[in-house]
């Protein structure tokens, strides 16, 4: 947490792109919130796009996290 802190007072955080794109389905609701929280999720490192009526396509995550599995 302190870590992700101090960086985020940087300036957005890194990220990792993902070699395989991963695609999840949610709920309506989240997929909206998901969808109004895009740039806010971009400061974070998370990059995800639209890809359907209830689907987001996640393209890379934060790369302090390290590896992705």
């Amino acid at each position: 947490y302190n870590e992700i802190s101090a960086r985020l007072d940087e300036g957005p955080l890194a990220s990792q792109q993902l070699l395989v794109p991963e695609l999840v389905e949610l709920p309506k609701p989240e997929f909206y919130a998901v969808m109004d929280l895009r740039e806010e999720l971009a400061r974070f490192g998370m990059e995800v796009e639209e890809f359907g009526e209830s689907t987001v396509i996640v393209r890379a995550f934060p790369q302090v996290l390290g590896k992705f599995e």
